[in-house]
């Protein structure tokens, strides 16, 4: 959230990159909406975590969701998590029971630009993120496949206070170097 447009991973853009804003012994990677391929050049000994399909709410957001305290985000966060479907392999294996990799964070403070990833206007503020992570010991050296699917669903007809839908095919091709 406080990475720059430019070459922001959590957009399908030709300049995205895995490794903006990389440090320390684990990694994350983005995984945005539509269907996109990317590869991934990860050090070796770097564990990864991965969003399958997660929720965050925070103050800098405009719609009538996200709250500015930290229980109106959480609420908001999960919210939004309740209503995703994902399927994600490993190598070609199945991620089993992926719900079971669900979690809700604690409130964080970040600094955003000005854009940012979720809007036109950055600045200080806090968030609560719910969604499924995969956190993926370090892969051996060589090549690795992520292949996640999903989206969220929301419909009027099923209780919900709008239509939406929006999905994601991703694949990263992550090279172990």
């Amino acid at each position: 959230m406080e990475l720059p447009l430019a070459g922001h991973p959590g957009l399908d853009t030709p300049d995205a990159r895995c490794d903006a804003g990389q440090s320390g012994p684990v990694w994350f990677l983005a995984a945005p909406f539509g269907t996109i391929e990317r590869t991934c050049v990860v050090p070796v000994g770097t564990a990864v975590l991965c969003p399958m399909l997660v929720a965050e709410c925070s103050t800098l957001e405009a719609d009538p969701f996200h709250g500015g305290n930290e229980a109106d985000q959480r609420d908001c966060a999960r919210f939004w998590a309740d209503h995703t479907f994902s399927v994600s392999t490993l190598d070609g294996a199945l991620v089993e029971n992926l719900e079971t990799y669900r979690v809700s964070s604690r409130q964080f403070q970040f600094n955003a630009p000005t854009p940012w990833i979720f809007g036109e206007t950055g600045g200080a503020g806090t968030a609560v993120g719910d969604g499924a992570f995969l956190l993926i010991k370090p892969l051996s050296k060589g090549e690795h496949v992520i292949h996640a699917t999903g989206g969220f669903h929301f419909a009027v007809a099923e209780g919900d206070p709008f239509d939406y839908d929006a999905t994601f095919d991703t694949t990263l091709r992550l090279v172990v170097q």
